[in-house]
């Protein structure tokens, strides 16, 4: 309890942080009541935390065990049980569990710390809550259709899609052309360079030639001021940043897009519309269209980093274009050819573009974006 505590009131110490920040933007734009109003969530949410607090603390007074599980990082949780789920699937491909009591003895010996000489010089012999967590995700596996019961555990295709969406248990064949070799090394270099040519080059031009013949709309107005100034171009703070930002998200997307064809050696033929055979395996097993998925990237850190109203144009025009693109591919041409197939594995993988960190891009982005408006 001592060590929730405690780390409840760091918790809280980072609210009050965001507060403070907060209470200085407001101040710059002169919104006093927006300074109050933050004042009062930061408030509510301590007041919260300590009536929790001491909830849990009377409980552990009268010897009754205190329920914790409203104190955990809810994204660590989800992790850890996706981590675990793909370990037991792992140990199935590769003939190490072929039962179910086989499996589960497999992964609580996988909890057992009596080994570990550093946990048990501190009282830890066993992860506590191993075992709930250990049948929650068997079951998990069960419902999902991953595994399939019966005098042998097997892998469904859906299990193979699941574990081949995880780096940490690639296998032997999908490990080729993914890293670590040479030519792969090699094809990433020759992908940045490309996607760094095309950014700065059509950085330079936008902000040489064409932004000053359009009606000024910067961002960050009110709060920017200037660094330094390099011939008849001024860098002031907030165009640092964007390009700082943009530049990093176009490096992501050379990387991914690179990525995704060492990775799906027959992408080739998904472009040029031959599908002879349907992508479902890892970047595909995330998404259904991850090379489109990486133009919007791509894009996305090219216009952010112009620090300009009129970037919100061309990329509203890519993401339309994108979007309309995809669907109309898959409506005349994959469910046209696959089937049946492909409808299993429209149901199976829901997000057609974004996985959760690429919408996470695009959130942080739009949000900047609107700020940038505003100051």
């Amino acid at each position: 309890m001592a060590l929730i505590t405690q780390s409840v009131d760091s918790r809280n110490h980072v609210i009050v942080a965001g507060g403070v920040t907060a209470g200085l933007i407001a101040a710059l734009l002169r919104f006093a009541w927006l300074d109050y109003l933050v004042g009062l969530a930061v408030a509510v949410l301590i007041l919260k935390s300590a009536v929790e607090l001491v909830i849990e603390l009377i409980r552990s007074r009268n010897e009754d065990t205190p329920n914790l599980s409203k104190f955990q990082f809810g994204f660590y949780e989800r992790f850890r049980r996706s981590q675990l789920c793909s370990y037991m699937l792992f140990l199935v491909r590769n003939h190490e569990a072929e039962t179910k009591d086989r499996l589960l003895s497999s992964v609580r010996r996988a909890f057992d710390f009596k080994g570990n000489i550093l946990l048990q010089s501190m009282g830890v012999e066993r992860f506590e809550g191993s075992d709930e967590l250990i049948h929650f995700c068997y079951e998990r596996l069960i419902q999902r259709k991953f595994l399939t019961e019966g005098p042998r555990l097997e892998l469904t295709s859906a299990g193979e899609r699941k574990l081949a969406s995880n780096r940490f248990f690639l296998s032997d064949e999908q490990q080729i052309g993914f890293m670590g070799n040479l030519g792969s090394w090699l094809r990433i270099g020759f992908s940045l360079l490309v996607r760094w040519s095309v950014f700065f080059t059509v950085y330079w031009l936008a902000t040489a030639y064409l932004l000053p013949q359009l009606p000024a709309l910067p961002l960050w107005n009110s709060i920017d001021f200037y660094l330094l100034t390099v011939g008849s171009f001024q860098l002031s703070l907030f165009n640092l940043l964007h390009l700082a930002v943009g530049f990093a998200l176009v490096t992501h997307a050379a990387l991914r897009m690179s990525l995704i064809f060492q990775r799906h050696l027959s992408i080739r033929e998904r472009r040029g519309k031959k599908y002879t055979k349907l992508q479902t395996n890892g970047f595909y097993s995330r998404v259904r269209h991850p090379m489109a998925a990486t133009t919007l990237l791509f894009n996305l850190g090219l216009f952010f980093a112009f620090r300009t109203a009129w970037a919100i144009v061309p990329f509203a025009v890519v993401v339309v274009a994108t979007i309309l693109s995809g669907i109309i591919e898959e409506r005349k041409e994959l469910r046209k050819r696959f089937g049946r197939e492909y409808e299993e594995y429209e149901s199976e993988v829901p997000r057609r573009y974004l996985t959760p960190f690429l919408a996470l891009y695009l959130g942080i982005s739009a949000a900047a974006y609107v700020a940038g408006l505003i100051l």
